[in-house]
């Protein structure tokens, strides 16, 4: 699980630039981002959120100024999608 205060990168899907940011809180399955600089993003819009540790999907339910809090959807170890990552990215018959 990610920690409170660690360093998140977040994005709107499917193409959308990063934004380096703050986790402050982990509520359940909601998460309260602090980002660095810029505008928040529009209610519903579906997002990346990238920690350390975890890869979150979820949809802005709330936004003001440099603050968003997410709906996670799904959250994915990011230890675990590499190595599945790594056998699928290796060649046939390897």
């Amino acid at each position: 699980m990610s920690a409170p205060n660690e360093p998140v990168v977040l994005r709107a899907l499917p193409s959308g630039s990063p934004q380096a940011g703050c986790l402050e809180t982990i509520v359940g399955d909601r998460l309260r981002i602090k980002l660095q600089e810029g505008a928040g993003f529009p209610l519903g819009a579906l997002v990346e959120v990238t920690g350390t540790a975890k890869l979150y999907l979820g949809l802005v339910i709330g936004s003001q100024d440099a603050l968003v809090v997410v709906q996670v959807e799904h959250s994915l170890d990011r230890a675990a999608l590499a190595a599945l990552e790594t056998v699928w990215n290796s060649p046939k018959g390897a």
